[in-house]
Parts: C-alpha cells; structure tokens; sequence
C-alpha cells in the first residue's frame, strides 16, 4: 500500500486505498486515534520538504530527448 495525502480524508476520517487486489478502490474508516499521528507526521515532513527546497533540492534532471 502507497498512500498518498490525498488519500486521507480528515474531516470525513476516511482513507482511500487504490490499486488493490483486483485493481480496487476501497474506502475505510480512519481510527480517531490515528488522525492526530497523521496529522503530526505530516506536518513534519511538510517541513522537512520545505527545507529540502531551501538547500537546492526539488529538482530533476531531464535528458534533451525527453524535454522535446
């Protein structure tokens, strides 16, 4: 399972699943004691993507043939 942000719906507390066993999407409750560990996780690695930016990271390299 990858999930993404947007796969996570607080205010409805409900999280997406894509691509399951039979190519699926699926829709689960969120347990209430895990919105604020969430929450908490992704407030930090929202800054931590900040800081990245910051130093100069963010960026790919794409080859002459793929940019055309």
């Amino acid at each position: 399972m990858r999930p993404r942000v947007r796969d996570l719906d607080f205010r409805r507390r409900i999280i997406t699943t894509r691509d399951g066993r039979g190519n699926t999407r699926r829709v689960i409750p969120m347990p209430g004691a895990l919105a604020p560990t969430l929450l908490t996780y992704l407030a930090g690695a929202h800054e931590s993507h900040l800081r990245d930016l910051a130093g100069g990271a963010g960026e790919v390299h794409m080859p002459e043939s793929l940019l055309r």
